[in-house]
């Protein structure tokens, strides 16, 4: 997504991506799935472990 924006290639079809995600948000339709555990850096190796194991999210 940067480089368009940067550099103005395909960033009309970004734009059309990004206003129909936003029609789907808006409407309830995309949800984010969020994982509730917090991790920090001391505990980063936790975090790649949960999404090894399918954790829900980033």
């Amino acid at each position: 997504m940067l480089h368009p924006q940067l550099s103005g290639e395909g960033r009309k079809h970004h734009g059309d991506i990004l206003r129909q995600i936003t029609t789907l948000v808006e409407a309830g339709q995309i949800k984010p799935l969020l994982d509730p555990s917090r991790f920090f850096l001391d505990t980063a190796m936790d975090a790649h472990n949960a999404v090894e194991l399918g954790s829900m999210g980033k």
